[in-house]
């Protein structure tokens, strides 16, 4: 129980496996999935604990929390799980419930971990966040964007608000020793990757970067970073220049 805990969501594939790999190096892992279960290899990799959990689901975000507390000091929270459906609907041709699917995965869900994992942080101590957004929520557009049937204004809109979301909560926690930083990922090579060739030249680095790059980042801002709250660090390969 002397074993800090961090709390990866979407764990089981892309940036949130490669980092959940990487931090299980310094913490105990508490790895989420919601549909797809973490492979056993990789659970033995990360050398932590694999919980399911819907995190646009309150209730889900509560209960991971609790569980994580039973492994010990939970001090660290990445949220990496995200829904970014490919092909998009426009906004004249999008449901109110796509609008609503994607806000409460991608945005209201950091809202629900954040509110459940800082009385914990507070029992500890202090702690860190880092939330991931996107360069989508720099541009208003994914790397996608303008391709037809790949609109993209409700991912865009929710990765803008994780990086509004992360600079308001930074502001709230800070004298309370709890850092809240963001990741904004250009483009990564995970599944959630369109359109790679075309991607890929317009990226001023000329490639596509790898979920390690982005998980290396991550873990800068989440123990590395101890003067920085606040922040959102671009991790685009130069597409986004701030």
């Amino acid at each position: 129980m002397n074993r800090d805990v961090v709390i990866v969501t979407g764990a089981a594939t892309g940036i949130g496996l490669a980092t959940a790999k990487l931090l299980g190096k310094k913490y105990l892992v508490a790895a989420t999935w919601r549909s797809t279960p973490l492979a056993a290899a990789d659970l033995e990799a990360i050398g932590g604990v694999s919980v399911q959990c819907d995190v646009g689901v309150y209730e889900d975000c509560r209960r991971l929390v609790e569980e994580a507390q039973k492994h010990g000091r939970v001090t660290a929270l990445v949220h990496c799980a995200a829904l970014n459906p490919t092909p998009a609907p426009s906004v004249e041709e999008m449901e109110p419930e796509f609008w609503d699917h994607i806000l409460r995965n991608n945005l209201t869900s950091s809202f629900y971990l954040a509110k459940c994992v800082l009385p914990a942080f507070r029992g500890a101590g202090g702690g860190a966040i880092v939330f991931v957004s996107s360069t989508a929520g720099r541009n208003g557009f994914s790397t996608a964007g303008g391709a037809p049937g790949h609109a993209k204004t409700a991912y865009a809109t929710s990765k803008a608000g994780i990086i509004a979301f992360t600079k308001g909560l930074a502001r709230e926690v800070a004298a309370d020793h709890i850092r809240v930083n963001c990741m904004a990922a250009g483009p990564i090579d995970t599944r959630m990757l369109p359109n790679r060739e075309a991607t890929e030249k317009r990226v001023p680095m000329g490639r596509i970067g790898t979920a390690e790059e982005a998980a290396v980042a991550i873990a800068f801002l989440l123990d590395d970073a101890t003067y920085t709250t606040g922040c959102t660090l671009d991790v685009c390969g130069g597409q986004y220049m701030n």
